[in-house]
């Protein structure tokens, strides 16, 4: 079989060694009329994909009723705060959300790097509160992560 001739990763279901040694930019890699397959076949099986991996940040402002830092069950979410995320390596703001009625947020699609968050100063609504202890309690998914000032240190997603 002439390769320069046919597309060896275009026949569907199919894994040769022929199809493997096939790499994208190869000038028979996208040929769709070639030897020996149905014409206009192309779907090139093997040729490689760039995919982009992303993450997500997000949680729960919430209403520390008996002020030790950790979320507890009966403890209200807080709606209406809003939360500004930022890269750490230049402190451009990337993204800006407010809590929903629940006290939840959320940032996705983001690119891999290092950012913080900062919350706004709690709403109108909450008289004489401020930010909870950062860090308390041993489980780090049920603690607050923002220090007096209402920012986080730089994560790396």
């Amino acid at each position: 079989m002439n390769r320069d001739n046919d597309d060896a990763d275009s026949k569907p279901n199919t894994d040769n060694a022929w199809e493997r040694a096939v790499h994208d930019e190869d000038p028979w890699d996208d040929v769709i009329d070639g030897n020996n397959q149905i014409e206009n076949e192309d779907s090139d099986d093997h040729d490689p994909e760039k995919v982009v991996v992303t993450a997500w940040i997000g949680d729960y402002v919430w209403k520390d009723l008996d002020g030790d830092g950790v979320q507890d069950n009966n403890e209200p979410g807080v709606p209406g705060v809003h939360v500004y995320l930022y890269k750490c390596s230049n402190g451009s703001l990337v993204k800006k959300d407010t809590t929903d009625a629940n006290g939840k947020y959320e940032f996705d699609f983001l690119l891999s790097d290092d950012y913080f968050l900062r919350f706004d100063a709690l709403p109108i609504n909450m008289p004489n509160c401020a930010f909870t202890f950062k860090d308390k309690g041993g489980n780090d998914a049920k603690d607050s992560d923002v220090d007096a000032a209402g920012i986080t240190s730089c994560t790396f997603l």
